[in-house]
Formats: structure tokens, C-alpha cells, sequence
């Protein structure tokens, strides 16, 4: 109910006014920051942080992870709307880093189990997934492949099984682990990523598996992802010996 009284009725024209101008000053502020807003992908995950990789800078060949803060909308969605890596967001710039204001749909999600049996997203948006076991130490387990390969394939996600330090396996075993994976369809690679002798092994066939897709690799401590990433891209990871690594 309005007053009928004419100073009373001014004001609330007025007040109406404001509205409206705050209202038109807020949208165009949104239709500035959309314009400034650039899709990315994220590399890497921290606390209510990230790094990504503009869409701009991948065409063209680029890899220059860039600082960017979570928008705290997205934060309070939870675990639900969690970012990954491998996520595509829209980032808008800001004075020192960029902030993540969307996420997009994403194309396929891998999730594994954590310790206490509650599904944890790892990785996003992916062509592959390796899987890197290894013989020696740590040992070859199917069971521990096996679980890996079940959960990749139920997020739709191709695999890829690589199989690292060759060196170290007995040959009749590394031929019936090959044949037996080989058989019902998947894609095995050897590689010797380290050896105690000669230079690394399998590496360009594993290059090639990898090229113009977007895959995560996967597999135990101590199983030699580190090596093979370092012989891949020269990333000079640190590495542990398998002792230090698994404790």
C-alpha cells in the first residue's frame, strides 16, 4: 500500500527509479565480464584453486598453465560440482590471476573409490586413459589392473595398458600377461621407462598411443610414472626409489 501523501509519493518513484538504474547497471556489468570471459582447461587442482590452460593458447600449441581462483558460487555446490582436472570452464581475467565462473558439461568423468568406498572424481574429459603397472617391484597384480580397467571402461573412457619395467619380467609371463590382455581387445604397450641397463625402451610407441589425444595416466606409486613421463617430455620429475615411495 502507497502513501497518498506527495512527499511520500515522490520518494517512492523515486526509489522505483533506483531500482531500475541498478538493475540496468548490473546487467551491464555481466554483459562486460561475458564479454571478457575465455573457455580453458584445467591442469591442475589445489585449494579453491587451480591452474589452467587457455583454449586460445592449446590451438596453437601451447601449454602455459595461468593461476586461477574458484568462483565462490562454485565452491558451495560441494562435492557435486567438484573441478578436475581436465575440466573445460570459463575463466574471466582479473588483476592478477584469472577466476573459474563456469564449468562446462563434460564429455565423460573417471572415478575411482576412495578408502572409505565413496566415489572420488579424478579426471575429466578424456580420449584415454593409461594404465601404468609394472613388473619387479612393485609387483604385476591383474587384480589391481583389472579394478582399473572396469572403472575406466564404465566412465566410458577408453584404456591403454602399459606395462613398464619389461626388464624386470620374467618372459613367459610378460608374454601370457600380453596375450591375455591382447586378446580380449585392449591396447598393450611395453616400456622399460628406467632401466638398471641401456637406454629407455617402448617410449616412441607409447608417444605415438599418446599423440593429438587427451589422456591421464594412472597406476601405482612406484610403478614408474614419473620415469616414463620424464622420458616422454623431458619434465624432470623427481623420483624416489620404490622403497621411499611406498614407505
Amino acid at each position: 500500500t502507497f502513501s497518498t501523501q506527495k512527499g511520500e509519493g515522490w520518494n517512492v518513484k523515486s526509489s522505483g527509479k533506483e531500482g531500475r538504474d541498478k538493475r540496468g547497471e548490473d546487467e551491464r556489468q555481466k554483459s562486460l565480464e561475458d564479454s571478457r570471459l575465455e573457455r580453458a582447461q584445467v591442469v591442475y587442482i589445489g585449494a579453491q584453486k587451480c591452474f589452467v590452460t587457455l583454449y586460445r593458447d592449446l590451438i596453437k600449441g601451447f601449454n602455459s598453465p595461468l593461476l586461477a581462483y574458484v568462483s565462490p558460487q562454485i565452491l558451495e555446490l560441494g562435492r557435486s560440482a567438484k573441478i578436475v582436472v581436465g575440466d573445460d570452464v570459463l575463466v574471466l581475467p582479473m588483476q592478477d590471476a584469472y577466476k573459474v565462473t563456469k564449468m562446462l558439461p563434460r564429455r565423460n568423468l573417471f572415478v575411482r573409490s576412495d578408502p572409505e568406498g565413496r566415489p572420488r572424481a579424478l579426471a575429466s574429459n578424456l580420449d584415454q586413459l593409461i594404465v601404468c603397472t609394472s613388473f619387479g617391484s612393485p609387483a604385476f597384480s591383474s587384480l589391481v589392473l583389472d579394478r582399473v580397467l572396469v572403472a575406466a571402461l564404465a566412465s566410458a573412457i577408453h584404456p591403454i595398458i602399459v606395462l613398464n619395467k619389461v626388464d624386470l619380467a620374467d618372459a613367459k609371463l610378460l608374454q601370457v600377461v600380453t596375450d591375455t590382455y591382447q586378446t580380449v581387445g585392449f591396447t598393450v604397450c611395453h616400456t622399460s621407462a628406467s632401466p638398471e641397463e641401456g637406454s629407455a625402451t617402448g617410449i616412441e610407441n607409447l608417444r605415438s598411443l599418446l599423440h593429438a589425444k587427451t589422456s591421464a595416466l594412472y597406476g601405482l606409486s612406484g610403478a614408474g610414472k614419473s620415469s616414463l613421463l620424464n622420458a616422454l617430455s623431458h619434465f624432470d620429475i623427481k623420483t624416489r626409489s620404490v622403497s621411499e615411495a611406498l614407505g
